[in-house]
C-alpha cells in the first residue's frame, strides 16, 4: 500500500500506484498511531472525487474526475474523529489540457 521513511517526527511516505490516496494516508496514520499532525504532498492519481460544500444547502456535492492527473498542491491537517483518524484535505489536480481543478 505504501513505503515510508522516517526522521524524528516526520515521515515521508510513498503511496503505491493505483491505491486510494485517502485510505492509504489514514491508515498509515493509524498504524503509526499518527493522532495529529499535518499532510503536505505531490504526486499523481489515475482518477479523484472532489467534494465541495454548496453554502446555501449546507450538503457537500461529490464530482469525480477519471483521468490521469498530476498533484501540484496537497495540503491539510490529521486529527481523531470518534476514536479514529480523521483527515481533512485539500488538492490541486493539473489535467492533461493545463487545466487545474481542486
Amino acid at each position: 500500500m505504501y513505503t515510508f521513511k522516517q526522521d524524528g517526527d516526520r515521515f515521508v511516505v510513498s503511496i503505491d500506484n493505483h491505491q486510494e490516496l485517502m485510505g492509504a494516508i489514514a491508515a498509515f496514520c493509524q498504524e503509526q498511531g499518527i493522532l495529529a499532525g499535518e499532510v503536505s504532498g505531490i504526486g499523481a492519481v489515475n482518477n479523484a472525487t472532489l467534494r465541495f460544500l454548496n453554502p446555501a444547502t449546507k450538503h457537500y456535492v461529490d464530482k469525480t474526475f477519471e483521468e490521469q492527473m498530476e498533484i501540484s498542491s496537497l495540503v491539510g491537517n490529521i486529527s481523531e474523529k470518534d476514536g479514529k483518524v480523521y483527515l481533512h484535505l485539500h488538492a490541486n489536480f493539473g489535467r492533461a489540457d493545463y487545466t487545474v481543478v481542486g
